[in-house]
């Protein structure tokens, strides 16, 4: 499952700072790393009340490209995988006070 970002789209993401062994010596651009808080778009949400799926289970769905996902704002194979995103969506934005925009 995950979200192919789109242009002119505002999208919240959520990151943890990378951790490093405190005995390396770490450059500036080392020290300013971060990464994605989980391994699924439950880190990153499209700020918008669009919910735009596109399931890999679909019967007439050909294999996802960049073609066949643009505009989307969620691939997954299973729906609940999607409904999943979306509750966790939720409680993300609810909790930092954040709302959605129409779109």
């Amino acid at each position: 499952m995950w979200i192919p970002l789109q242009k002119n789209s505002e999208y919240l993401v959520l990151l943890k700072k990378l951790p490093f062994d405190k005995a390396r010596k770490l450059n500036d651009f080392q020290q300013r790393q971060y990464y994605p808080v989980t391994n699924s778009p439950a880190g990153c949400f499209l700020l918008g009340s669009a919910k735009k799926t596109f399931l890999s289970s679909d019967k007439d769905a050909k294999s996802p490209n960049l073609q066949t996902l643009a505009g989307e704002s969620l691939f997954a194979s299973s729906q609940q995988q999607i409904d999943e995103y979306y509750q966790i969506k939720e409680q993300v934005l609810q909790e930092l006070k954040i709302a959605e925009t129409g779109a």
